[in-house]
């Protein structure tokens, strides 16, 4: 076996004993997450008992759905008792669905950790086929490529988190577009409704905001799992925002000059916060991509280092 062959093997196996270490403290972080995002959902679920004796049923339909139902089985506006109802459902699917992703994610991460043992078996044979290699080779130059290896590992373990960063901000890019492109169509649509642009426009806008809402919710999960990820990486998002609150569907159902001009506000403020949002993380980007360039530099030196020492042995 060449050593080409020796080294190809172990970097295989490195990179996948890499992904295993952080597998395994990204189950232990959700397992903490779960039962504290379980009481939350336990507490909203009272909530929306308290508004709605039909629960099982509210808890079981899109938002849209339960607000279409209330809407049709009214001809004034809506009622307060009616909006903090919406409000609870609101709540409570937003906090389902950040649940059952993480449940996604855990199955996903245990269904890896079940590879460990085999994982670490090809690592030990790999890193014992290249230390027999130079020992046989030159005995002497064993310790000097042993420290390389291990500089060389530190720093590939510091690039495949800087990848899982990137990659976590382009899901994050992908739902803030989303939501800008909705938040866009509704201000545009909530400007014609102020002045009566009829039954056909206000529905239209009502649909963009309920798609907004929806896509905030996948925001939320997927900009938490940005922040974690950052936090491997040891940076910070400057200028944070906390969008869990952008929305209350509620509130653009409710009929008048007054209250469209304030949906028409809420929607500003809910554009502005979201396209702040999408060039804090464009910048952050941007920043992970040099750190990711200066340690793929730090790596090469590295590597010819090794090639150095093998060389000349």
């Amino acid at each position: 076996m060449t050593l080409e062959v020796i080294d190809q093997a172990l970097n295989v196996s490195r990179e996948a004993l890499v992904k295993l270490k952080y597998d395994k403290r990204r189950l232990e972080e959700l397992n903490k997450q779960y039962p504290q995002l379980e009481e939350k959902r336990q507490s909203a679920r009272k909530q929306l008992e308290k508004e709605n004796k039909d629960v099982e049923r509210i808890a079981g339909v899109s938002l849209q759905s339960f607000v279409a139902t209330i809407l049709n089985n009214r001809t004034e506006k809506l009622e307060k008792e009616e909006y903090e109802a919406i409000e609870a459902k609101r709540v409570y699917d937003a906090i389902t669905y950040e649940l059952e992703e993480l449940k996604s994610d855990m199955v996903h991460l245990k269904s890896s950790l079940n590879k460990q043992s085999e994982i670490e078996d090809a690592y030990q044979e790999a890193y014992q086929a290249k230390k027999n290699f130079i020992i046989l080779e030159n005995p002497k130059i064993w310790e000097a490529v042993q420290q390389l290896e291990l500089k060389k590992a530190d720093i590939d373990s510091g690039i495949k988190e800087i990848d899982e960063a990137l990659q976590a901000s382009r899901v994050v890019l992908k739902s803030t577009k989303s939501a800008i492109s909705e938040l866009k169509d509704a201000k545009s649509l909530g400007v014609l409704d102020m002045f009566g642009g009829g039954l056909l426009v206000t529905m239209a806008k009502r649909n963009h905001m309920s798609q907004a809402q929806a896509i905030i919710n996948e925001l939320n999960v997927s900009l938490k799992r940005f922040s974690e990820e950052l936090g491997d990486v040891n940076m910070e998002m400057v200028n944070h925002i906390d969008i869990e609150n952008y929305m209350s569907l509620g509130d653009y159902f409710f009929d008048g000059l007054f209250m469209d001009i304030m949906v028409q506000n809420k929607i500003d403020e809910a554009l502005n916060r979201v396209q702040n949002l999408n060039n804090n993380v464009q910048s952050v980007q941007k920043n992970l991509a040099t750190f990711k360039t200066d340690k793929i530099i730090k790596r090469k030196r590295v590597s010819d280092e090794m090639d150095a020492i093998v060389v000349r042995s």
